[in-house]
Order: C-alpha cells, then sequence, then structure tokens
C-alpha cells in the first residue's frame, strides 16, 4: 500500500456519511458491530499483549474493550485531526489494562507462580497516547485496519471491477495499461477504481483516511469514450 503523504488529511466530520460504519454502529446495525470487530480486534489484541498481559488473559481484556466501546460510541467525535478513532479506542483499551492490573494486585491468587506474580506485580508503564496516526507505527496499525476493509470489500465486488480498483489504486499500476490488459475503456477503470473506493470509505471513511493508503491518479476532464 501506499504511505500516507503529508498532503493526505482527515476531512469533514462523521456526520458527514450518513451510511459509513461509524454511523451504521451506532444504529445498533448488528452487521457493522462485527465488521468493526473483525477490523479493529487484531489491533486491540496487538496492544494488549504488548502491554505484558498474559495471552490468557487477553481475549477478556479485548471484550471489556468493545463493551464499553458498545456503550459509549455515541460519545465519540472526530472534531479536530488529532481525535482519531484510533486515538480514542487505544484510550480505552489503555484503562481497561490499568483495570486489569488493578484487579490482579487486588486478587493476586490463581496459577503461574512466580513468573506470574512478577507479571501482575509490574503494570507496564502504559502511555496516554498511541504512535501518532502520521508515525511509522500509526501507519502501519492503519494499513492493518484498512487491509480488513478491503478484504470486506473484495467479498462483495465482481472480478474485473476488483482488478481495476487493486492495479490501479494498491499496485499503482496506469488506468491505460489496466484496461488494455483488461479489454475495457479507460473510462471503465476509472469508473470501477471510484466505485471500489466508495465502497471502503463507506466502511472507514469516518475512521481512517482510506485514499491516503491508495495510489492517486488524475482522471481525465472529459469521460473517454464508452466500451
Amino acid at each position: 500500500m501506499a504511505k500516507p503523504t503529508e498532503s493526505s488529511k482527515q476531512s469533514g466530520n462523521d456526520s458527514t456519511i450518513s451510511n459509513s460504519l461509524l454511523q451504521r454502529v451506532r444504529n445498533r446495525d448488528e452487521d457493522a458491530w462485527k465488521r468493526m470487530m473483525e477490523m479493529y480486534g487484531p489491533l486491540v489484541h496487538r496492544w494488549i499483549r504488548r502491554m505484558n498481559v498474559q495471552e490468557s488473559d487477553a481475549a477478556d481484556i479485548a471484550q471489556n474493550v468493545f463493551q464499553y466501546v458498545a456503550t459509549k460510541i455515541d460519545e465519540f467525535r472526530r472534531d479536530t485531526p488529532d481525535q482519531s478513532f484510533r486515538v480514542w479506542l487505544w484510550t480505552v483499551c489503555r484503562y481497561r489494562i490499568l483495570d486489569h492490573y488493578r484487579e490482579k494486585k487486588l486478587h493476586p491468587g490463581g496459577h503461574g507462580g512466580s513468573t506470574a506474580h512478577h507479571r501482575i506485580m509490574n503494570v507496564p508503564d502504559l502511555p496516554e497516547q498511541p504512535e501518532p496516526d502520521d508515525s511509522a507505527e500509526g501507519v502501519r496499525e492503519l494499513a492493518g485496519v484498512v487491509r480488513r476493509a478491503i478484504a470486506v470489500v473484495q467479498g462483495r465486488t465482481a472480478d474485473n471491477t476488483w482488478l481495476a480498483f487493486w492495479r490501479t489504486a494498491v499496485e499503482g499500476d496506469e488506468p491505460n495499461d489496466v484496461a488494455e490488459d483488461l479489454g475495457v475503456s479507460v473510462w471503465t477503470v476509472y469508473k470501477a477504481r471510484s466505485r471500489v473506493i466508495s465502497r471502503l470509505r463507506g466502511e472507514l471513511d469516518d475512521l481512517v483516511n482510506v485514499e491516503s493508503f491508495l495510489h492517486p491518479v488524475t482522471e481525465p476532464d472529459e469521460k473517454p469514450a464508452a466500451d
């Protein structure tokens, strides 16, 4: 995937896309909620494991994270560029991890011997904020979310439409070359690319600036001849 450029900005606020994943989650759409967990679950689990949490406890903490998100999702706002969903989600995750260690300190019983006891009594220093979205680590984490969103959209997209998108947006091929290989007009390639990107926006544009991870193309001022 292309790395976000300095000029790539998140634009608008979450209310501008009425059919966005975030809006559907706020409307208590069960499928949208499952999709959000699929996209962000691996990231939350990774955060938890990095904070010296045993695998046996990580699933419970992740469940607590998403239970909180489910009840408080209406409180998330993206009024400024630094108020990203990833930062908000980390804040939720951070407090659930701290709660876990506090509980273990109050009730240290259980199995695991001295190694487990040492882990429990040494609470990691959890940062207030994750790495910034535009940092190397932030880009990697968001790229993982985008990859999972792309996989979801691919399953609902015709093969040629998907190839036109993938080759121009992800691999960076020229639309003219893609059109020749697929045996269609250049305008068909542009339309296919735009259609898939629109679907990706519906999944993530309120949560991640999707297009900052894709290769840009400049569409012609006039429509090429139709197929």
